[in-house]
């Protein structure tokens, strides 16, 4: 168990002397609200200002974080970065807002791009409220569609933000725009290539009006968040 301002101690019963900062607590409760991190996307997450930490910097968090057990860090995919997920202590010291997640390793791809997506927006819409799937999914009822962020401008609103990499029937995509475009605004979907006619025939099947909520980005351009 750990405390804003206090060590932890971790599993194997020592005590770690480590204290939480600020930017531990703002760091951990972003990978809580994400699921997990990939560890080359960490030095945006820590940055200071518009400066990313160093590698060796990331690196010395990640150690102190190992070392109080607040995170597990874990190499899943061969040539590519491990990744970052909390234990309970690590979800206890950032306030402990969601069940503890064990890692599905067939969505992490998934969870990357939603990353991905964050980052540049936060990147170029500083002012903007990102609220992640988790938080949706807690204050919203059961049975509607819950994207996988929304974002709260300064001036009020909400844009529907959607990843989808893999294809998902006619019949279910048409039935996930149709209710995307009755609650909200705007819609950002970000698509893999293969994924691309499935939404774009769905979303023409709607009226007009509603066509026009929509906004669609190639994944692999999240550049393009405007």
């Amino acid at each position: 168990m750990a405390s804003n301002n206090g060590a932890a101690a971790p599993r194997n019963g020592k005590q770690a002397s480590v204290l939480l900062t600020a930017r531990d607590v703002s760091a951990l409760k972003w990978i809580a609200e994400q699921f997990a991190v990939r560890v080359d996307q960490l030095p945006k997450i820590l940055a200071e200002g518009d400066a990313e930490v160093s590698r060796r910097t990331c690196r010395g968090v990640l150690e102190r974080w190992t070392s109080a057990d607040f995170v597990i860090r874990q190499k899943v995919f061969a040539g590519d970065p491990a990744w970052v997920w909390l234990t309970r202590h690590g979800s206890n010291a950032c306030g402990g807002s969601f069940k503890l997640w064990v890692p599905k390793f067939g969505n992490l791809s998934h969870v990357f791009w939603v990353n991905e997506v964050r980052l540049r927006t936060a990147l170029k819409h500083p002012d903007v409220l990102w609220v992640s799937e988790r938080t949706i999914r807690k204050e919203q009822a059961r049975g509607l569609h819950v994207p996988d962020a929304e974002l709260i401008p300064p001036d009020g609103g909400r844009v529907a933000v959607e990843v989808e990499l893999t294809q998902k029937s006619a019949a279910r995509t048409l039935a996930i725009v149709g209710e995307l475009a009755s609650r909200y605004s705007t819609i950002w979907f970000f698509t893999a290539d293969r994924v691309d006619r499935t939404v774009f025939r769905a979303i023409n099947e709607l009226s007009v009006a509603d066509q026009e909520k929509f906004r669609i980005y190639p994944i692999e351009t999240v550049e393009a968040v405007r």
